[in-house]
């Protein structure tokens, strides 16, 4: 019974709260720590990342708008193959469209879809020194108050059908 009050007054507490709006503010800067499960075949061993994005909200050209243009820079310091000892560093720069699913809560749900550069430091099989890489994500922001966030996402990273990476993000959106 206890138990039962402390989830309606849960509840009720949330539904109280106000809602989130991404489109309150022009601009936002996200910070993230990512973990990277790397498919067998990339001859990576799953590693850290860091990221960090800039996002443009609900950008109107002369037709249609998008919701938010997000700028991201990622950088993986350390990275081991496999098959060796070695180690590289990986860079990764690009562009992605987020669609928000707004609601009245203070989570959000969003859908990320993008495409970006990969630099490798030391490129082993069969990793290159320049490649292409797309991406998909589902996340959601928990607003803390109107201009920060606490985020969590999942992305899935397709460079080839060799090159596939899984990240598990955990980061803050401040937005001004």
């Amino acid at each position: 019974m206890k138990l039962k009050k402390i989830y309606l007054s849960l509840i009720a507490a949330l539904s109280l709260a106000s809602g989130a709006d991404h489109n309150l503010y022009p601009n936002s800067y996200y910070l993230f720590i990512n973990y990277d499960n790397h498919s067998y075949e990339s001859n990576l061993a799953n590693s850290y990342s860091f990221d960090i994005r800039y996002n443009q909200n609900n950008i109107q050209f002369s037709n249609f708008s998008i919701d938010t243009l997000q700028y991201a820079l990622e950088y993986s310091p350390s990275v081991n193959y496999l098959d060796t000892k070695e180690s590289t560093s990986i860079l990764k720069g690009g562009a992605n469209l987020l669609w928000y699913l707004d609601n009245p809560s203070p989570f959000t749900l969003y859908l990320l879809g993008g495409v970006g550069l990969k630099y490798v430091n030391n490129p082993k099989e069969p990793q290159s020194l320049i490649g292409i890489y797309t991406n998909a994500a589902v996340g959601f922001e928990y607003n803390v108050r109107n201009d920060i966030a606490v985020v969590a996402e999942k992305k899935f990273t397709y460079e080839n059908t060799d090159k596939k990476t899984y990240s598990t993000s955990l980061g803050v959106r401040y937005s001004f």
